[in-house]
Formats: C-alpha cells, structure tokens, sequence
C-alpha cells in the first residue's frame, strides 16, 4: 500500500485529477467522520472534506511523498475544522454583540459601518505586506499552522518564522495606533446616537 500510496501522491503531484479521486476515494469517508466529531452536523462535515480535499490539490506540489501522507491530511482536516470553528465563534460573538446593541439603540447600521470599517482596515494592513510575511500570517493566523509546520511548509527556520510573525504583529498593532482617533470618533459618535 505505501508503495501505490507514493505513486498516487507523484501524480497527483504533477497534477494528476484521477490521483486526487483516488485519494478522495480513500480519505473522503474518514475525513467526513472527523469532521462529524466536531460539528455534529451532515453539510458541515460535507463542506469541511471538500475544503481539505481543494488545499490538498492546491498544495499539492509541496507533499513530502516520503512523509506519513495520511498524518499529513488529517493535519489539514484539524487545521480546517479548527479555523471554521473559531469563525463560527466570532460570527457567534458579533451577533451577540449585535443583539445586545440592538437592546441599546434602535439602530444598529453605525455599529455595522464601524465593524465593517474594521475589516477593511484589517484587510488594507493585511495586503500591504511583504509577499513572504503575508504568506507566514496567513498560514499562522488563518489556517492555524504552528510555526514548525510552517517552516517546513516554506522552508525555512522556525527562527524566521518567529521574527516574520513578530514584525507582521507590529504592523497591525501600528495600523491600529494610526487609526485609533478614527476608531474612538466612530465609537464616540455611536454612543451619542444612543
């Protein structure tokens, strides 16, 4: 089996569709239970397998085929699970949030132009850096990779990973300061509309 396994992963490495089937074949069912141990929940559970099945294909090029594919996959099956679940608890949190605020003011579309102000600041940050250190934030923050992970994905020192991380960090933190009297303005100018 390890031998047709690494056959299948050198295809599906040169971009062989029929090598993802066959692996989607294998895994599918499996991936769909893990899933299904944490979401209790039948589309979810479908949606996360095709989501680890689309960065499998995307990242296809940089499976280790001498490594333990099957550890491999299921590590992007956690990471996947573990990033829908921490979106799910901040949508959770911002429609609480909202909720409560409606209890204050009887209209929340102030509160939606601060929040939505708020992502766009967070995008503009994000876009602005540099390629490599862009590529290690999105990896850490978003796909949940460690920094070991991410310096074996990119290859390069977990040091370099460290310092990428930490002067991405000081980034965000200095967007953030620049932009704090806008932010208490708009928060001001929400309250006294209440």
């Amino acid at each position: 089996m390890k031998e047709s396994l690494a056959t299948i992963i050198d295809q599906l490495k040169i971009g062989d569709k029929k090598a993802l089937d066959t692996l989607f074949y294998l895994y599918n069912k499996r991936i769909y239970h893990f899933g299904l141990s944490y979401f209790h929940n039948k589309e979810e559970s479908e949606e996360i397998v095709q989501e680890v099945f689309l960065k499998l294909w995307f990242n296809r090029k940089s499976i280790n085929r001498d490594g333990a594919f099957e550890s491999y996959i299921f590590t992007i099956a956690k990471n996947t699970i573990l990033n829908s679940l921490k979106k799910k608890i901040h949508h959770k949190a911002y429609q609480e949030y909202r909720l409560h605020v409606a209890d204050i003011t009887s209209n929340s579309t102030e509160d939606d132009v601060i929040y939505h102000d708020f992502e766009k600041l967070y995008e503009i940050a994000l876009q602005v850096l540099p390629k490599k250190r862009k590529e290690i934030f999105i990896l850490s923050r978003m796909e949940g990779l460690s920094y070991q992970q991410i310096a074996e994905k990119l290859g390069i020192s977990v040091k370099t990973v460290e310092t990428q991380m930490q002067l991405a960090l000081k980034h965000f933190r200095g967007v953030l300061k620049s932009n704090t009297d806008l932010i208490v303005s708009a928060s001001l100018f929400f309250l006294a509309a209440s």
